[in-house]
């Protein structure tokens, strides 16, 4: 009994840290308990320590406050997106639904385990890994935008995940090919880390003095690249959950509708200019976009993807992926 009454002591603990966090970042009263529950549900799973995920913002230092409220603010996409979970646990009529279900359910919990990591990397000063760990959480994310388009690939892509049609340059073209993008350029910077490159271990802090010297700059960048990314995987199931509401969740629905659009406006806009070193593309990672123009950015739209998902899913005339992601033959859907 001891330990149970230290479990939920733990517990009370983390939710009074995470709704002092989420007062000072300004969430809506009414919806606040639906990232206070993710992080009570992250606590009793065995999360790093709620300091780390929900540290104080009034310290007296300007620039140590900021960074607080940025891992602040990666806590809150991620637990956002958690808490979708419990929706996507509801039994669903249409087929599609039912298998992104899966799909939604299985990456987003190894993505619990990323955001864990992101935090304790930043906090130790361990920014190239933290960038490595955010490719990762990169390419766990355009698959998952790929399995909402197409949600017989999650099958498909556990019996065969090494098939070139999976491989991130692959899924990314895809994506590109229906308008949908996801900060190309954030995959692109963390894999030159990631192998080691030069420049962008310069960028990453490599070369300053010490082992592990800490950049408030290069801090900030892993933090919103991640809270961006953790963004497009609470997008990406609200929008499935909002093209085939199942039943008995329309009260749920539109609270999880109203934290979204908090967060579209005050927490995951690009152009905020504390967002602005992660969300603009370094030169060379601009692409030609007509004669005589650059983009500097690819980002991604929560509107265009709903419009996109509307297409493919769509009863009459459903839009397709390409042909190496369409459903195969010999399937039973395919029998059926």
């Amino acid at each position: 009994m001891v330990g149970v009454k230290q479990d939920e002591a733990s517990i009370q603990r983390t939710a009074t840290l995470a709704q002092t966090a989420l007062v000072a970042l300004g969430v809506p009263k009414e919806v606040q308990h639906l990232p206070i529950a993710g992080a009570m549900y992250l606590e009793g799973m065995g999360a790093p320590d709620p300091t780390a995920l929900w540290p104080t913002q009034d310290t007296g230092d300007e620039c140590n406050d900021w960074l607080a409220r940025q891992h602040s603010e990666l806590s809150l996409a991620v637990t956002s997106a958690l808490s979708l979970a419990r929706l996507f646990g509801r039994q669903s009529d249409v087929e599609w639904q039912q298998e992104f279900d899966v799909a939604y359910l299985f990456f987003v919990k190894g993505c619990a385990q990323t955001a864990a990591s992101i935090h304790l990397l930043t906090n130790e000063k361990c920014y190239s890994d933290a960038f490595v760990v955010l490719r990762s959480l990169h390419g766990r994310t355009n698959l998952l935008v790929l399995m909402a388009l197409g949600p017989h690939l999650f099958d498909e892509w556990l019996k065969a995940p090494k098939e070139k049609r999976f491989l991130d340059g692959h899924v990314r073209d895809e994506l590109a090919n229906h308008g949908i993008t996801t900060f190309p350029h954030f995959y692109e910077h963390a894999s030159e880390i990631a192998h080691g490159q030069f420049l962008a271990l310069t960028e990453a802090g490599y070369m300053e003095s010490g082992l592990f010297p800490r950049s408030l700059a290069i801090e900030n960048r892993v933090l919103v690249s991640a809270k961006l990314m953790f963004g497009i995987i609470g997008w990406v199931g609200l929008s499935v959950l909002r093209l085939c509401p199942r039943q008995g969740i329309g009260a749920e629905l539109r609270e999880h509708e109203a934290l979204f659009r908090f967060l579209g406006e005050e927490i995951l806009a690009a152009n905020r200019v504390d967002h602005l070193s992660a969300s603009i593309a370094e030169d060379r990672h601009w692409v030609p976009a007509g004669k005589n123009k650059m983009a500097i950015a690819h980002w991604f739209s929560p509107s265009e993807f709903h419009r996109q998902l509307g297409l493919f899913h769509r009863s009459s005339q459903p839009k397709r992926l390409g042909k190496q992601y369409q459903r195969r033959r010999g399937t039973p859907q395919d029998a059926a």
